[in-house]
């Protein structure tokens, strides 16, 4: 039998991958920028004025402490700024921020642009107490009447602001499921709330009301409404995007020595197992992919 017939003729060379994988630097550098331009990852466009809470999203989204204005983020237009999380080589989610709303005659066409292609979810980010929101209104207005397939979420932030007082403590269980609002909530914050989600309807969005704070501040949770927030996202983005961000920030070193050494031997294994699935020998084929 020739040496290119027999099945196990390489298998010397195919352990040698396995233990000792050195697949080529710039072959892996190409498959993966190749992978990133079929499959970009998926942004999201926040809008809502200055102090509206968004830093603070994107920090309890991701667990990164990166997210804070001018830091982190790197301009796509004179008006917008992104935020590539873990980074601009290895993000798997970006954040796209606008930043001109708090400016008077803003207009939207540069960044609604840059988005046509590249925005997938629009988050509209609003403290729930502030009801000067024409300019951010009528811009969403904009972008719908432009894109009426995107999918709109407004966040209504700062809900403590609505409290009687700094006693008041966030109503639990959540009380604001299935975008009811339940009776147990302030009377004066839901009147703020229900007032911005009118402002809202000729547009079909979901409302989230949200309360992000510091532990000094003394809520609990520090991040009430979070999953309800997820859930809202990961309706649109059925990738696993939470897990994903969840496995990320628990490593130390997304990019570090560990994940560098391990990238090449997870390659390895990884074609070892594909060849061995290609001996045309049924018993032998089984048996050979479940031991590598």
């Amino acid at each position: 039998m020739s040496r290119s017939s027999n099945p196990f003729a390489n298998w010397k060379s195919w352990i040698e991958q396995i233990l000792r994988p050195q697949p080529p630097e710039h072959l892996i550098h190409e498959k993966l920028e190749a992978i990133r331009s079929e499959l970009p990852p998926p942004v999201i466009w926040l809008l809502g004025k200055t102090q509206s809470g968004k830093s603070s999203l994107i920090r309890t989204l991701t667990g990164s402490t990166q997210a804070e204005i001018g830091n982190g983020f790197r301009p796509c237009t004179r008006t917008a700024m992104l935020f590539d999380y873990p980074d601009p080589d290895t993000a798997f989610i970006r954040f796209l921020d606008t930043r001109g709303l708090a400016e008077a005659g803003y207009d939207p066409s540069e960044d609604m642009h840059w988005c046509d292609q590249q925005a997938h979810l629009l988050i509209v980010v609003m403290k729930a107490m502030d009801q000067q929101q024409s300019t951010v209104i009528n811009t969403v207005r904009r972008i719908h009447k432009t894109h009426p397939g995107k999918p709109v979420i407004v966040v209504q932030t700062a809900l403590h602001e609505g409290y009687p007082d700094t006693a008041y403590e966030h109503v639990l269980p959540y009380p604001f499921d299935n975008g009811k609002i339940d009776a147990a909530v302030p009377p004066d914050l839901r009147c703020s709330l229900l007032k911005q989600r009118e402002d809202f309807k000729d547009i079909q969005a979901s409302f989230i009301p949200i309360d992000f704070t510091a532990e000094e501040d003394g809520y609990d949770p520090a991040d009430y409404g979070i999953d309800a927030l997820w859930q809202s996202i990961e309706d649109v983005f059925p990738y696993g995007i939470k897990a994903m961000l969840e496995q990320n920030s628990s490593a130390e070193d997304f990019t570090g020595i560990h994940w560098q050494s391990a990238h090449p031997h997870i390659i390895g294994y990884a074609v070892s197992a594909g060849l061995a699935a290609a001996i045309p020998i049924p018993a032998a084929s089984i048996t050979t992919v479940v031991t590598v």
